[in-house]
């Protein structure tokens, strides 16, 4: 009994399946990460994730772990309240910016672009302000009257 449980562990650790990350292209590029600029205390990758859904968040935790600064990119089995950086429906610097802001970080936030391999100030713009007056604006008590 315990060789066939033997057996089934082994076989079940077979992987036959040919995997889709070239690890060796994997680590060239992360090899290339030039170092950070002083002033950069944390800081996010570029807003471009088309190599497939969390790739961005991988590629973070990585350059992370090579250049010694926190990211506020990230992966693990659940995503804090007010992180959205992975939602494809949400503007990608917008969510950075809320992230930013929701968790009153005061660190200095700059942005690896990978394909140009060059970090540069992340500077969010605030969102564009309501060209409805705030006269006109609803109010959370606002609710439709029935009389």
């Amino acid at each position: 009994m315990t060789s066939l449980i033997v057996a089934f562990c082994l076989l079940e650790q077979l992987n036959l399946r040919d995997g889709s990350l070239p690890r060796r292209a994997e680590l060239d590029r992360l090899a290339a990460v030039t170092p950070p600029p002083a002033r950069c205390e944390a800081f996010l990758v570029d807003a471009r994730d088309d190599q497939g859904y969390g790739v961005r968040e991988f590629d973070a935790m990585w350059i992370s772990l090579r250049v010694g600064l926190p990211t506020i990119n990230g992966n693990s089995g659940w995503s804090p309240p007010g992180w959205q950086l992975a939602d494809p429906d949400t503007d990608y610097d917008d969510a950075a910016r809320r992230w930013i802001e929701q968790t009153h970080m005061t660190k200095h936030v700059c942005r690896y672009q990978r394909d140009t391999r060059a970090w540069s100030d992340f500077e969010p713009q605030a969102p564009a302000p309501s060209l409805i007056p705030p006269a006109l604006q609803p109010t959370a008590d606002a609710a439709p009257r029935s009389e």
